[in-house]
């Protein structure tokens, strides 16, 4: 993994309800490149993972979205999962902290059902992307051009379909970290 996102402070936003695989392979990989990975959520001490079809273990959350800054922070990575996409996306910190980023031209990643919050922070329009196809709708009418591919980047702009792409997403989330 290039050197450009050693030391880089990299937030992953999740809920009670983020996908635990997809959660622990982003906090593991950005670990492994020494990056500096900081979970940030709606809930202040942690947030519970899901796995498959079950609740799963918890994470313990570093800093609370209230507290969060997107200023602070080199990128954004979101997990997906049904059940913390839709509540990140009903949170307004959440989608402000999301479109902070975007408006700072800062590199975001999502994955599975995460790219929801991208439409509501209005940055789908014109843009090339991806998801888990039960949401492909969801982001075509909000003027997406969805893409069948494991990922799938548009400028600093990175989205996955599900956790068997992350690899590819990562590789591609970094991509974008390191565009000047």
């Amino acid at each position: 993994m290039p050197d450009a996102i050693e030391g880089a402070k990299i937030a992953i936003l999740v809920a009670n309800g983020s996908d635990e695989v997809e959660t622990a392979v982003m906090l593991k990989v950005l670990e492994d490149a020494r990056a500096a990975p900081v979970l940030v959520s709606v809930k202040k001490h942690e947030a519970r993972g899901w796995r498959n079809t079950e609740w799963g273990g918890t994470f313990a959350v570093d800093v609370a979205i209230l507290d969060a800054d997107a200023e602070e922070f080199g990128g954004l990575l979101v997990p997906g999962g049904v059940i913390g996409a839709d509540t990140l996306r009903a949170d307004a910190y959440a989608v402000d902290f999301v479109r902070n980023f975007l408006n700072q031209r800062k590199p975001v990643g999502t994955i599975g059902h995460a790219p929801w919050l991208l439409v509501e922070a209005g940055a789908v329009r014109g843009r090339r992307l991806t998801s888990i196809p039960a949401i492909r709708n969801d982001l075509i009418h909000a003027g997406g051009q969805w893409i069948d591919a494991p990922a799938v980047r548009d400028g600093r702009l990175v989205t996955g379909r599900t956790h068997h792409d992350l690899p590819e997403v990562v590789a591609r989330f970094v991509e974008a970290a390191i565009l000047n």
